[in-house]
């Protein structure tokens, strides 16, 4: 699991997705602790850092849909963001 600096959190392969579809861009990855800092779209700036799963909020859930695993926000309604909901 990953931890945005936006308050958001996110699987690798969640991130993985986005950059490939092209709305993320990655401008450094660390590995040795695994922080990533992707651009979004407006020049916009997110660093990731890897948490533990069982470190989670109660609101972000981990979903688990045949090849995909997203970490979904339950307080938020409505549609899933950027590249056909992955």
């Amino acid at each position: 699991m990953l931890a945005g600096s936006n308050g958001r959190y996110y699987t690798k392969k969640q991130v993985r997705a986005k950059l490939e579809c092209g709305s993320w861009r990655l401008c450094l990855r660390e590995r040795h602790s695994t922080r990533w800092l992707v651009e979004l779209p407006g020049e916009t700036l997110l660093l990731l850092t890897a948490v533990e799963p069982d470190s989670l909020p109660r609101w972000a859930e981990i979903r688990i849909d045949g090849n995909t695993t997203r970490v979904v926000d339950t307080r938020r309604r409505g549609p899933s963001e950027g590249c056909a909901g992955r």
